[in-house]
């Protein structure tokens, strides 16, 4: 089958002002405001972050992912919402990730963004969110993941047409 368009997404460092259309980042972005719990044994760091999944009665339910890495350069395949809920990953090993993201609405593959998430770093994608399933580079990563368990569909996919090649690369 011929080539009829070949995108090629760069990685951008991911920031909060970037990444605000498709989700948040969550890091401890504001290291001088904690509060001290456990007889002071645990400094609690907030976040912005919003776990939003009680549509249609849904639940929230903590998942573990391993996922492995990936080579760059890397081509699409297909992307993926969450039309009930947000989805949240959460490393637990200090790799580097990458977010695939479109606004939510229609899945426009010529407007897709790719950011490079630091090995401290995760991220929550809002709800209708288009992002590409997990990936990481250079070694085996381990994610929590807080997302929707419930009644009703909540999981589209977008297959990329064999004939546009998207790839990810540095």
């Amino acid at each position: 089958r011929k080539l009829v368009s070949n995108i090629r997404l760069k990685l951008e460092p991911i920031s909060s002002g970037l990444f605000s259309d498709f989700g948040q980042i969550i890091h401890e972005s504001r290291i001088d405001e904690f509060t001290s719990i456990n007889r002071g044994y645990t400094k609690k760091y907030g976040t912005d972050t919003v776990i939003d999944t009680d549509d249609e009665g849904g639940k929230s339910i903590v998942s573990i992912y391993e996922t492995k890495p990936i080579a760059l350069p890397f081509r699409l395949r297909e992307m993926e919402r969450h039309p009930l809920s947000s989805q949240t990953f959460i490393k637990i090993d200090p790799n580097p990730s990458i977010a695939v993201v479109c606004k939510a609405g229609e899945c426009e593959i010529h407007n897709l963004k790719a950011f490079l998430v630091g090995p401290q770093e995760s991220i929550s994608f809002g709800k209708g969110t288009w992002h590409h399933f997990n990936l990481c580079l250079e070694a085996p990563t381990r994610f929590i993941v807080i997302e929707r368990e419930g009644e009703g569909l909540n999981c589209d996919e977008f297959h990329i047409p064999d004939a546009v090649a998207i790839t990810i690369e540095r």
